[in-house]
């Protein structure tokens, strides 16, 4: 394989994975944790396979992996959210408890 090829290849590779996140990002109040779990993998894995091919893609690759890794750490908090919303029913915190810290947690989706 060429350099030519190769350089092909690396920018292809690199174009499908974050192709493939972009096909697994969720709308507005479409969160569940599995969603959320698959999109934050794909995302890792974007951002893996631009780091190893960096070198051939040069700066537009480490910008679209500052971006990546930006939506990772927004759909981790999202995540975050959810399981704490779980955690209080599971905790059956008296209401005076849970009422405020649930509006707080809905205002922060």
């Amino acid at each position: 394989m060429g350099a030519h090829s190769w350089a092909h290849y690396c920018r292809a590779a690199f174009v499908r994975s974050v192709a493939r996140a972009a096909a697994r990002s969720l709308g507005p109040g479409e969160a569940p944790p599995e969603k959320i779990h698959e999109l934050r993998k794909t995302l890792k894995e974007a951002r893996a396979i631009g780091r190893l091919f960096l070198g051939g893609l040069g700066e537009p690759a480490r910008v679209t992996i500052a971006a990546l890794a930006a939506i990772r750490r927004h759909t981790g908090r999202a995540r975050d959210l959810h399981v704490m919303t779980h955690r209080l029913e599971r905790l059956e915190a008296p209401p005076e408890v849970a009422g405020p810290l649930m509006a707080a947690i809905k205002r922060e989706r």
